[in-house]
């Protein structure tokens, strides 16, 4: 999995897969899976993706979850996603391989396993 940040989009890439989910905000989502698309546009965006029940929207959730946990504490967070199962979560705790958020300077950054400091 690959996370990537800019100051108005939030890509994530699940790269065995060729799925992929991509926040331009405020308030539109784009999810890929496969050869299928599909787009959510929405005036509370956060909400929506909570409610929606796929995979990529409760991937999105918690990568959203975790910058706010970061910026809230100051501390670095971690974005988890099991392949096998779908299922994903955020963590103050680190686990090897997934990506990592800190806040710094008034802006995320994106840490990916592998990717030099």
């Amino acid at each position: 999995m690959k996370v990537v940040r800019s100051d108005v989009k939030l890509w994530i890439e699940i790269e065995d897969d060729n799925d992929g989910i991509e926040i331009s905000f405020p308030n539109v989502a784009r999810f890929h899976y496969g050869f299928a698309r599909y787009e959510i546009v929405a005036d509370d965006l956060e909400y929506i993706l909570s409610k929606v029940n796929h995979y990529l929207a409760l991937l999105a959730s918690n990568a959203l979850d975790a910058e706010r946990y970061a910026r809230m504490t100051g501390n670095p967070r971690w974005l988890v996603y099991d392949a096998e199962t779908g299922n994903s979560y955020e963590t103050p705790f680190f686990v090897e391989g997934a990506p990592m958020v800190e806040f710094k300077d008034g802006k995320f950054f994106w840490k990916n396993p592998g990717e030099a400091v």
